[in-house]
């Protein structure tokens, strides 16, 4: 979920509350147990501004027993045409019923706005999802990069396309052959260095960061939704990150936590 801001007439930034789940963790592995969204409100009483989050009493009482990790989380998808698109040797396209389709050795780009990542923040989750867009046999090997730029616009053009600064970090997406059903989702490895590069050298506040996908050989035979071709199923972008000074974690011994409730 996108973070909230809270900003003036003059668009400057008053507040932010980035922190969109609750997460439950083994207190021995910390592996996840349990996930569940959080209520984000601004209020302002005399004056004073204050940001509140939480989840509802009945839910909370519900989770299982464990540590309570609040983490600020980003889930956004493209969301306008002309923020997807490729290029190859035969011509550009950004618009239209197009479809990343990997056999004809395009080159792919995803771009994803309202992105806020806290300063000296540590990316701890982060990957691309694309959507099958037909029901069939696929194999595909990409090379994904970060559009090195703060705040950079999508290209309109091959040239600009071909003109992009790419980070050094740099992902391998392989997919072996394997059966697609139509809609179902295609992940992408860890891109954490990628978007760590980016938020080392910017300040990504509410800004646009953008991915380029190129081909690395291999069978290139896969066909993924575009947001012309479908807005729903559009390329999403999955970021979980720690913000500078650590998460906030709280260790409550359930009996008592559960009769704070009831009271």
């Amino acid at each position: 979920s996108a973070s909230i801001e809270l900003r003036d007439d003059a668009d400057k930034l008053l507040a932010l509350l980035p922190v969109g789940h609750l997460t439950v963790e083994d207190p021995t592995t910390h592996a996840e147990l349990a996930r569940v969204p959080l209520r984000r409100r601004f209020y302002q009483i005399g004056g004073v501004y204050y940001l509140v989050v939480g989840v509802r009493c009945d839910i909370l009482a519900g989770l299982p027993a464990g540590d309570l990790v609040f983490d600020p989380t980003i889930d956004v998808t493209v969301g306008a045409s002309g923020d997807d698109g490729y290029w190859n040797d035969f011509g550009f396209d950004n618009t239209g019923d197009i479809n990343h389709n990997y056999q004809y050795n395009q080159v792919c780009f995803y771009y994803f706005t309202g992105i806020t990542i806290s300063p000296g923040s540590t990316i701890d989750v982060s990957y691309l999802v694309g959507s099958s867009r037909w029901a069939d046999t696929y194999g595909m090997q990409r090379k994904v990069y970060g559009h090195d730029a703060d705040n950079p616009a999508a290209p309109t053009t091959r040239a600009a396309g071909l003109a992009i600064p790419k980070t050094t970090a740099v992902v391998d997406w392989d997919v072996s052959s394997a059966s697609f059903s139509q809609g179902q989702n295609v992940q992408s490895p860890s891109i954490n260095g990628i978007i760590a590069e980016l938020l080392a050298s910017y300040t990504i506040s509410s800004d646009r960061v953008g991915f380029v996908s190129e081909p690395d050989g291999g069978t290139l035979n896969f066909s993924m939704y575009s947001y012309d071709s479908s807005a729903a199923e559009a390329f999403a972008l999955h970021i979980e990150y720690t913000e500078a000074g650590g998460s906030l974690v709280l260790r409550p011994r359930k009996r008592i936590f559960q009769s704070l409730i009831v009271r």
